[in-house]
């Protein structure tokens, strides 16, 4: 996480915003090292410049930004909106779900318009205060308030020092000496069928009308139902589970 912080503090020194942090644009490098990627979206600010446009995914949005398409004379938005985004993948690697979720998009919006947002105690039980205060102080509607990410650099959950345990070579051989080989067995010819499948896909039949399913996109449970029986995992995962 400090590399991903120390890498958005490096872009707003420059006066880079990016738009559109997320985990997918988040890639590993290797075990010790990440890269941002996807800079699309990402724009270099003049001094003082706010911008209006609607940019990004509906999850990882800022107020400021949903604030920006309902009123004309919002003031717009900067570099503060990746800070937002930071505090959003911070909650979902640490909690394994997203702060600002429902299945209907437009509370979803109202939720992340009000910053409403919970630590419940089943996912967050084992999670330090300080990793709580981190968050808490990134997800803040008020961009005055919220943290920048060079500021998170210095949050005392930052600073923690991690100790990565050494795994002797001994260790090492006595781990793959356990692998359970079955199991590789079976992911094997999972994959195997998988991509069976997925080359016989242009070959699936058009089971519903192109025109029919834009107007009325899962509204029907015959549709959906046809999409579920297509499912290319559907059948096989429970075998390696």
């Amino acid at each position: 996480m400090r590399q991903l912080f120390d890498g958005v503090a490096f872009m707003h020194e420059k006066n880079i915003v990016h738009r559109d942090l997320k985990l997918e644009n988040i890639l590993c490098v290797d075990d010790e090292r990440i890269v941002i990627s996807d800079f699309g979206f990402a724009t270099q600010l003049q001094p003082g410049q706010k911008l209006r446009e609607l940019l990004g995914t509906p999850g990882y949005l800022a107020p400021e930004m949903l604030k920006c398409q309902m009123y004309e004379d919002a003031e717009g938005y900067s570099v503060e909106v990746d800070d937002w985004a930071l505090g959003v993948i911070l909650y979902t690697l640490l909690a394994g779900c997203a702060p600002f979720y429902h299945r209907r998009q437009l509370i979803m919006l109202r939720m992340i318009q009000e910053a409403k947002y919970e630590f419940r105690a089943e996912q967050w039980s084992q999670i330090t205060p300080d990793a709580k205060d981190l968050i808490s102080r990134l997800l803040i509607v008020d961009v005055r308030k919220r943290f920048a990410a060079v500021q998170c650099l210095n949050h005392p959950w930052m600073r923690a020092v991690a100790i990565t345990p050494k795994v002797s070579v001994i260790q090492r051989e006595k781990v793959i000496e356990k692998r359970d080989y079955k199991k590789l067995w079976k992911y094997g010819i999972m994959m195997t069928r998988f991509f069976v499948r997925l080359t016989n896909i242009k070959a699936l039949k058009l089971l519903v009308d192109r025109a029919a399913l834009r107007k009325r996109p899962f509204r029907d449970r015959d549709v959906s139902s046809l999409f579920d029986k297509q499912a290319i995992f559907s059948d096989f995962w429970p075998e390696i589970c």
